[in-house]
This record gives C-alpha cells, sequence and structure tokens, in this order.
C-alpha cells in the first residue's frame, strides 16, 4: 500500500513467469521485494556544470538587451517555428512547460501547473502545437476528446483474469503526472466525460471509489487542450460562449485561453504561403527507418551542448534555439522557486480589481474573470520570473503576464477585430480588382472588336474612344446580374420587421445569398446609399471599419 496507481517507482525483483491450475497460458510478472518512490528530480537527467554556464549564458544575454519580456519573447521563437504567427500562444506554451510554483498553504493544496485551450478554426496549426510540445516536456501524453472516456482520463477498476482480484488501472491524466496532458478534439468530448476532468485540474487529484476501493490518485499534470469552435469557423454574430460550447466551470479552471482566426487578407495569405513553402524547401527529407537507442548512462555522460548545437536556422532565416538546448533551458528554469515582492503584488491586486470593473460593465464579450484567474496572474509572472532564473516575482514579470491575460480574456473582443479587418480588406481589394479589370457588357465587346481590327489613321480616334474606360456604372447598372433594388428593399424591409434597430452589410449580403442572389458589395454599397435617400424607414452609415445600415 506505499504506492499507488500511476507512481513512478524504482523496484527491486524477480521476473518470473505465472499461471493457473486451470489456465494454459502463461503471465510475466515480476516479484517485487523493494520499492523507492522516485522524485520528479530523479526522472530527467541531471545538467553538467558547462550546460548550466551556457544557459546562464544565453539568459544573461537576452535580458540586458530585453529584459524581462525579451526573456519569454527569445525563447517563444523556438517553440513550433515551423509554425507561421501564433505570438500569444507560444509564450503561454512555454510558459506553461516552466510552470509555476506549488504550495501548500494550512494543509489546503494550490496549483502550480498552467493549464492552455486554443480554440482555432480548422488548419490553424492547434495540432502541431501539440506536437511539438510532445517532443519538448520530459514527460507528456497525448490523446484525443472523441477516443477519451471519462474513465480513461482519470482512473478504472478491472479485474485481474488470473487472480480475480480488483485493482486500479491509471487514466491518461494520472499517467501525466508531473508533466503535460495534451488533449487534441476538445470540443469532440462528450459532456459527461469532460466533468471527470474538473477535480483532476483544480485539486490536481483523482477521487475513485468503485467496487469496495477507495483511493485517491494523484494527476498533478498542465493540460493544453484544443477545440473548435461549434460549428467549425468562429461566428463574430454570437455570443463567446455560442461559440465555445464549453461550460463555464471547465472555462475557468484553464490559466490561458486564445481564439485563434483564419484571416483571410491577401497579405496574410502571401506571406503564409510563402512561409510553408519555405519549409517545404529548407527541409531535409526524412528517413522511416532511422531509430536511434540511447542508454541513461549515455545520456548522462554528456559533456554538455556544443556552440554549434545551441542555435539552429529556420526556414526564413531567423536564428532560433535548438530543441535540446531548449530542453534543458526549461530543466534549469524548473529548479527555481520565486517569491513575490510588495510591489508586484500590489501590482497584481490592482489588474485583476481593474478586471473585475471591466467585466462589471457588461460592455465587452469576454471570457469570464474569477477568483480562479487571480491564481492564474500569480502563476504567470511566477513562470516568467523562472524563466529569468530570479528567485523574485517583480513588477516587469506582472506587467508581462497581464499582456497575456488581457489578450485570453478579451479573446473575443480581438477575434471581432480581426474579422471586421479581414472584411475591410476584402472590400477594398474588391473596389481595386473593380477598377483595374475592364468593365462588363458593351464596352468590354466594344473593347474587343477594336482589339480585333486593324486600326487605321481614320478610325484611331473612335478606336481610342473604345477603349478608353467609361464613366463607374451607377448602382443599376453596376446590379444587374445581381439583386435588384427591389429585391433589396425587400430584404432590408425583412429585417425591419423583425424589429431590429441595425445591421452590417455583410449582414444584407448572407441575407440576400440566402435568397438566391449573388451580391456584389460595390454596386449593394451604392445601391443600399441610392435607398436611404429615397426611403424614410433607413439610414446607411459607411466609415473606414464598418457599413451600418439603421432602421428607423
Amino acid at each position: 500500500d506505499c504506492v499507488k496507481a500511476g507512481d513512478r517507482v524504482t523496484i527491486v525483483g524477480m521476473y518470473v513467469p505465472y499461471t493457473t491450475a486451470d489456465s494454459k497460458s502463461f503471465q510475466s510478472i515480476i516479484l517485487v521485494n523493494h520499492v523507492v518512490h522516485m522524485t520528479s528530480r530523479e526522472k530527467q537527467n541531471k545538467l553538467v556544470d558547462a550546460d548550466i554556464a551556457s544557459i546562464q549564458k544565453f539568459c544573461t544575454n537576452i535580458s540586458e538587451k530585453k529584459g524581462a519580456w525579451g526573456v519569454l519573447e527569445t525563447p517563444s521563437k523556438s517553440i513550433a517555428p515551423s509554425v507561421f504567427g501564433l505570438t500569444n500562444e507560444k509564450m503561454a506554451v512555454l510558459l506553461m512547460l516552466v510552470g509555476g510554483v506549488e504550495r501548500k498553504a494550512h494543509d489546503s493544496h494550490i496549483r502550480g501547473d498552467i493549464n492552455v485551450l486554443l480554440v482555432g478554426e480548422p488548419s490553424a496549426a492547434k495540432s502541431q502545437l501539440l506536437r511539438f510540445v510532445l517532443g519538448v516536456a520530459p514527460l507528456a501524453l497525448n490523446t484525443t476528446g472523441k477516443g477519451s472516456s471519462g474513465v480513461g482520463l482519470t482512473a478504472a477498476v478491472t479485474v485481474d483474469q488470473y487472480s480475480g482480484e480488483r485493482s486500479l488501472s491509471a487514466g491518461a491524466m494520472v499517467l501525466a503526472d508531473r508533466g503535460v496532458l495534451c488533449i487534441d478534439e476538445f470540443d469532440k468530448m462528450s459532456q459527461q466525460d469532460r466533468v471527470s476532468m474538473h477535480e483532476a485540474m483544480e485539486q490536481q487529484t483523482v477521487t475513485i471509489t468503485k467496487a469496495s476501493i477507495h483511493a485517491t490518485l494523484n494527476a498533478r499534470c498542465s493540460v493544453l487542450a484544443a477545440a473548435n469552435p461549434v460549428y467549425g469557423f468562429y461566428s463574430v454574430r454570437h455570443k463567446l460562449a455560442f461559440n465555445v460550447g464549453l461550460p463555464e466551470s471547465l472555462l475557468s479552471r484553464f490559466d490561458l485561453s486564445f481564439i485563434i482566426l483564419d484571416q483571410h487578407s491577401s497579405e496574410f495569405n502571401r506571406r503564409i504561403g510563402t512561409h510553408i513553402l519555405r519549409n517545404h524547401m529548407t527541409a531535409p527529407p526524412a528517413d522511416a527507418d532511422a531509430y536511434v537507442v540511447r542508454t541513461l548512462v549515455e545520456r548522462g555522460e554528456t559533456k554538455g551542448l556544443e556552440k554549434e548545437k545551441q542555435t539552429a536556422v529556420t526556414s526564413s532565416g531567423e536564428s532560433v534555439a535548438t530543441v535540446e538546448f531548449l530542453r534543458r533551458y526549461i530543466q534549469h528554469a524548473k529548479t527555481f522557486a520565486p517569491m513575490m515582492t510588495l510591489e508586484a503584488e500590489s501590482m497584481v491586486s490592482q489588474h485583476y480589481v481593474t478586471l473585475r470593473e471591466e467585466q462589471a460593465q457588461g460592455n465587452r464579450d469576454s471570457f469570464f474573470v474569477t477568483a480562479r484567474t487571480l491564481e492564474s496572474i500569480i502563476r504567470l509572472p511566477t513562470a516568467n520570473a523562472k524563466l529569468r532564473f530570479s528567485n523574485l516575482v517583480e513588477e516587469d514579470d506582472v506587467r508581462v503576464a497581464m499582456d497575456l491575460v488581457r489578450a485570453s480574456v478579451h479573446a473575443a473582443k480581438d477575434a471581432s477585430t480581426q474579422r471586421e479587418k479581414d472584411r475591410t480588406d476584402q472590400l477594398a481589394e474588391a473596389s481595386s480588382n473593380n477598377k483595374a479589370a475592364p468593365l462588363d457588357g458593351e464596352p468590354r465587346a466594344k473593347m474587343q472588336r477594336t482589339e480585333g481590327t486593324p486600326m487605321n489613321a481614320g478610325s484611331s480616334s473612335a478606336a481610342l474612344a473604345a477603349v478608353t474606360p467609361s464613366p463607374a456604372p451607377t448602382a443599376a447598372a453596376a446590379s444587374a446580374s445581381g439583386p435588384t433594388t427591389a429585391v433589396i428593399r425587400q430584404a432590408l424591409m425583412a429585417f425591419h420587421r423583425e424589429a431590429r434597430a441595425s445591421i452590417e452589410l455583410y449582414e444584407l449580403q448572407d441575407r440576400l445569398t440566402a435568397m438566391g442572389s449573388q451580391p456584389n458589395l460595390v454596386a449593394l454599397q451604392q445601391t443600399v446609399a441610392s435607398l436611404s435617400q429615397s426611403e424614410t424607414f433607413i439610414t446607411y452609415e459607411s466609415t473606414e471599419t464598418s457599413d451600418t445600415i439603421y432602421f428607423q
């Protein structure tokens, strides 16, 4: 009874076969006569003096040049360098790998592990971040929401087929004790299975009371979960709770939650396309038959990191730390247990009060700010101080952490802003394309006939007039291939009957598309502007960032 399911131990025993009288098969067992618990430090390889000196020199150079923010930003560039962008998300993953400080206050356990949730649209590279964490963290397990059950994540009671005795089988969260649990497709998990994670994510224990077995198992792990919005793509027309589709009791257990959108601007598509193509052109081919076996003795005899192995060059030519250097950097940072100064404590309290006041105003669609958010604001600066190899959490650490906390709390507002920016860029690109392209209808036919007919001196002036662009078409002409003015007025009247105070232009465009029309944005703007002058029940207001229709 000195060990429990999920514990990592060092044992001494005899490896023997085992069978019963009514069985013809054998089972391999170990008759143990001595067992010793392994501490978290014994599970990892010890760093030699050369490694520690190299890591501390690296940290000192960054601190002198960029301060507390640079200590977090520079190593975070080494988190999944093949993934474009996601700056805040990579910083959150780095802080999660380092973790806060676990404490016990008056016989109560205070969690030190950091949980991160990524809610993103398809093809947002969420799974790539999870796969990278699996390769960097000393202990990491991977599971999926659809392939995991409640007992598979926590623990289950099994019956031994030979002896008939009941025993406990540890689940993923118990096996990941003192490590990281990566859960992909988190939104596909059933509600009943998610409820089983509530205790493990906050109290970091799993309590089992089944078949006369009552046990409490340790589940002290960080959770990195990735999920899709309810309908695949994030809708700015609906509230945050509708898009995420997770209960608030579970969302509050995540220290940081981010919304990752698939941006549609041409500039972003060009940059991400260049990044992915460079990855394919510069990455060496993988050897499917390569398999390297290294024993613990060989790993322990390392003489430190050579200078050329500390950094690597990405496909874009940027110098980042190697995976092995990053792994040892995190291992050394975990040995620190910084305490918060009085100035930092006062700043944390003030930031928490400000967040609560902003939430009380009720004018922002954001994640709820609770007392667990205050504990998150404490854990994140502590993790940043550990990255600086400091024993004190200072005000700069709090400022760095608060930038991530605000980006997490106001993720829905930032997502709406990003959607509006994408829509504005699309309108600008469509307008520029319409100006650059030849006009539809008769002018294009005239231009084609002119290009196909030889030009002589007598017809030069007529041909020049034929190829000269005519003035911009009116609203009726521009919308000839799309919805007519009557159809647009009918759609506006339908919104008016729904008692809508105002709508955005893209809502009208979606309504017309559902009615079977193919509206052009530029022509639709002109038609609505014309209707607002002739009709009394609408008012049209167009700015650089939005096109709004108000109903009287």
